[in-house]
């Protein structure tokens, strides 16, 4: 929260079958910031999928670190997620 104060994501998420096949693909980009007084705020945007939304994103703040969270809707079988971050300065 010190050095940068909102963040854009562009995710991957693919849930492969027991042989390496991607059969279940979601991306998604999400924006997250922080106003400094305690309060993270995420909009998810530009989804896409083959199969609907694999789980969930939620962002929480505590001390000094905002944490980008992923929860499945599913026991996945070998999930794997991808993230590419930028990031806006204070």
């Amino acid at each position: 929260t010190a050095n940068y104060q909102s963040a854009k994501y562009f995710i991957q998420v693919v849930d492969n079958t027991a042989g390496g096949v991607a059969n279940k693909m979601y991306v998604t980009e999400l924006i997250v910031f922080h106003d400094s007084i305690g309060g993270v705020y995420i909009s998810e945007y530009g989804m896409t999928s083959n199969t609907g939304d694999l789980g969930d994103f939620s962002a929480s703040i505590s001390g000094p670190n905002v944490t980008l969270t992923f929860k499945p809707n599913y026991t996945p079988t070998n999930m794997i997620v991808k993230v590419h971050r930028t990031t806006l300065s204070r």
